[in-house]
């Protein structure tokens, strides 16, 4: 697996930003919140993803409609909750995280996170 290291300065220079494509998407962003991706593997037919993603503290949200996500936690910590606020979870390194279709809620990353994730519509 090709994970990049960050620089001392945070810097995010081997992955590919999406700051403005989320945006693109209604997702809510933190101002200067950092977000990246690394695709390692989508199927032809892009209906699954594998990848890494890691971003810097704030908050941001995020809709699960069309695929659910299996995500194990590589490092940092974050609180991510429905969208009415219920069903917390605090998720730390370690962690392994389920978000089913549907899901539609908000991340509030506390440390700077990286995740190892597979998105899929079944």
């Amino acid at each position: 697996m090709l994970i990049s290291k960050s620089n001392e300065d945070n810097s995010f220079s081997k992955f590919l930003i999406l700051a403005r494509k989320e945006k693109a998407r209604g997702n809510l962003r933190t101002a200067k919140q950092l977000e990246a991706i690394k695709v390692l593997w989508e199927s032809k037919d892009e209906t699954s993803q594998v990848g890494v993603w890691e971003c810097s503290p704030g908050s941001f949200t995020a809709d699960r409609s069309e695929m659910s996500e299996y995500c194990k936690i590589f490092s940092g910590t974050a609180t991510v909750q429905d969208t009415d606020g219920s069903n917390q979870r605090f998720i730390k390194k370690g962690d392994v995280l389920i978000l089913p279709i549907g899901w539609k809620g908000s991340w509030i990353i506390h440390s700077q996170m990286r995740k190892f994730y597979i998105l899929t519509k079944c």
